[in-house]
């Protein structure tokens, strides 16, 4: 296959296009493309393009850039990934998907090749999703908009306004809204009190807002799974005896109803942070406020019980167990006795001690006089 000047004209024309401003241009393409799998700039922008393809076509193949330069083992790894990605995807060129895996993309000519393959792909699928939206784009603007609709409907019936008609602007409408807001709040001061949050923010910060509420948000749900998860557990271990085993359906058709509500996942979104206010900022302990607390089970409160003890600081210590450890003392009786007659260790340790020199010392005479009979 021969170098094609014009083809790599149209792949630097289609990197300007989607907005690539990395190492790959015009003055170095060539250099990389010689390097192939083994330049970290062409892994670089293929596993892009790869990862932005997967995204589109809902692809569960990965491919990732190689992590240091002239590496075999990196570079053959890359070459394992996009194979499975290029037989996913239904790749034309027989010389990017068979015969062995490390004698692909070789050369300067089967990189640019896989290069424009990819471009063009990439390219086709922006105009494709641009014009015809996918499910999910289409169900999250769907309830995006029945959400925004629901909220302004029921805010101008709070505020008491007929139905606008068709041809109001959203000016016109949100204008009037504010002046019946101000209306409101001039008849009732300090109804609502001051917003919690009074500092004006910048667009970048709104979005860094919005990102912090979309991690708390998992954070969040994440323990009330766990919560639930624990509820559930609990639930079932009440059901374990035998005289529950009996009451099993009567007892889960009550709890299946109270729990399914606990499955929704956090509602919190930016524009509570907006309708805030300072009372937010009171914090009340939980037990200054008796009626918080009362229940069906708990109607009865314990008055006074007797003392029971147990302060650690009014308890005598327990006698000991063992008597205190005292020195021997030598004198008369059998421990007396004994040390006397034995020595230190007593009679019967000197009589051993005394029997084993007895025996040495017979030995040792024993051999003095058979050497002198011999």
């Amino acid at each position: 296959m021969l170098y094609d000047i014009s083809m790599e004209n149209e792949v630097l024309d289609a990197l300007d296009d989607i907005g690539y401003t990395g190492a790959l241009n015009s003055d170095t393409i060539s250099e990389i493309l010689k390097a192939g799998v083994a330049n970290i700039t062409y892994t670089s922008v293929i596993a892009h393009l790869v990862k932005e393809l997967c995204d589109f076509y809902d692809i569960q193949e990965s491919v990732g850039p190689v992590a240091v330069e002239n590496n075999a083992e990196a570079s053959k790894c890359f070459l394992m990934e996009l194979s499975g990605f290029l037989r996913e995807f239904g790749c034309p060129y027989e010389e990017l998907i068979n015969g062995p895996v490390e004698k692909r993309l070789q050369d300067s000519e089967s990189c640019l090749l896989l290069l424009d393959y990819l471009l063009g792909e990439f390219q086709a699928a922006q105009l494709y999703y641009t014009d015809i939206p996918t499910e999910s784009v289409r169900n999250q603007q769907a309830s995006t908009e029945l959400s925004c609709s629901e909220c302004l409907k029921h805010m101008l019936i709070c505020l008491s306004f007929p139905k606008p008609p068709a041809n109001i602007t959203p000016v016109q409408l949100f204008t009037k809204i504010n002046s019946r807001v101000n209306e409101i709040i001039t008849h009732h001061p300090g109804a609502l009190g001051s917003p919690l949050l009074k500092a004006r923010l910048t667009p970048n910060q709104w979005i860094k807002v919005s990102e912090y509420n979309n991690k708390l948000a998992q954070e969040y749900n994440l323990r009330r799974e766990m919560l639930c998860k624990r509820l559930d557990v609990t639930i079932q271990s009440f059901l374990w005896s035998d005289r529950a085993k009996i009451h099993q359906d009567s007892a889960l058709r009550l709890y299946q109803p109270l729990r399914q509500r606990l499955k929704d996942p956090s509602a919190v979104t930016v524009s509570d942070l907006l309708s805030a206010r300072d009372s937010l900022l009171c914090i009340r302990k939980t037990n200054s406020n008796r009626k918080g607390l009362e229940t069906r089970v708990n109607k009865v409160l314990m008055g006074n019980v007797p003392d029971r003890g147990g302060r650690t600081g009014t308890m005598q210590a327990p006698p000991p167990e063992m008597p205190a450890f005292a020195k021997r003392q030598s004198g008369p009786g059998p421990m007396g006795s004994r040390q006397q007659s034995g020595g230190k260790y007593g009679g019967g340790r000197g009589r051993v001690q005394g029997g084993w020199s007895d025996r040495n010392s017979g030995s040792k005479a024993g051999g003095k006089t058979s050497k002198l009979h011999h």
